[in-house]
């Protein structure tokens, strides 16, 4: 394989369907980004609504300074890192 050329892996899915689907694996930066929205396009309705109270919660309580960037930037790490699975 060439130096320096990026090979992406994708796990492949088989719906009793019928259905084939082959997903990336690796960090979702979609995930990363828009955590309560991503989560709602998904039809992930209960995660992306825990989401959005979580991130409401968060501001409310510590405020919406470094401390609610640093807290809902962590909750988009653990989206980015799961969002593929």
């Amino acid at each position: 394989m060439p130096e320096g050329l990026k090979v992406k892996r994708y796990s492949i899915y088989l719906h009793p369907t019928g259905k084939i689907e082959a997903v990336k694996e690796g960090f979702s930066w979609p995930a990363f980004s828009f955590v309560a929205l991503w989560a709602l396009t998904k039809k992930l309705y209960l995660l992306g609504c825990v989401a959005l109270l979580a991130s409401w919660f968060v501001g409310m309580t510590v405020g919406w300074g470094w401390a609610y960037f640093v807290l809902t930037s962590l909750l988009g790490v653990v989206f980015g890192v799961k969002g593929n699975a």
